[in-house]
């Protein structure tokens, strides 16, 4: 008796391959912006550690002070200090909103490094499921949402003028994540339009296959 076969995610001709294969096409955009934000990122250390060795007073502070991010800061403590506008805590307020400008300044930039190679590794060779291209999507534009809205919160947190390179080089990061993330906005829509197709052919080979069973049974 002859076996019923149902064709491999690769093999079968649905309309989610096209959407798949346009979508993709985005990661590519979004790697050469990653790359960018690295070199204004690493601009935006150098910026602070040489703006911290010509400090003119110890009140003259850079926008992101290494050592202080070592000591602890409960975020609490940062929000009743700008609540009670309390003197005593602005060290603290100052430690948190540094440490928030180092974390939005490599972790999301730092995820994408490995995320994006890997995935376009995963395409290379036909290994992305359509519903992981749609998670993948759904959670990194979630990422630079919370990159585009906290980081200019978090500097405007900070109570110090700094001159306009620092701001120039801060607005350009802000730039860069906000173009990746309307990038991962088209990238989720084809990942929606491939998960439907998907559905749809997946349902069509199902019920062929189901056809072919009864036929045989018959």
């Amino acid at each position: 008796m002859a076996e019923s076969k149902i064709p491999s995610l690769q093999q079968r001709p649905c309309g989610y391959l096209r959407a798949l294969n346009i979508g993709k096409w985005f990661l590519v955009p979004i790697a050469v912006l990653c790359g960018l934000l690295w070199v204004f990122v690493i601009a935006a250390s150098i910026f602070s550690a040489v703006y911290e060795k010509s400090a003119s007073s110890r009140d003259d502070y850079p926008p992101i002070r290494w050592k202080d991010t070592l000591e602890d800061c409960d975020p609490l403590v940062f929000l009743a200090a700008r609540l009670l506008s309390c003197k005593m805590n602005r060290k603290l307020t100052m430690n948190f909103c540094l440490r928030g400008q180092i974390i939005w300044l490599f972790i999301p930039i730092a995820i994408e490094t490995f995320h994006v190679p890997i995935q376009l590794w995963l395409y290379a060779r036909n290994l992305l499921h359509p519903i992981a291209a749609l998670v993948l999507s759904f959670c990194f534009m979630g990422l630079w949402v919370s990159f585009s809205v906290l980081a200019p919160l978090i500097d405007a947190c900070v109570e110090q003028k700094f001159p306009d390179a620092w701001y120039g080089l801060f607005w350009a990061r802000q730039v860069t994540g906000y173009l990746i993330t309307l990038l991962y906005l088209a990238y989720f829509g084809f990942s929606c339009a491939a998960v439907h197709h998907w559905k749809l052919g997946k349902k069509a080979v199902d019920g062929t296959s189901s056809d072919g069973d009864t036929e045989m049974k018959a």
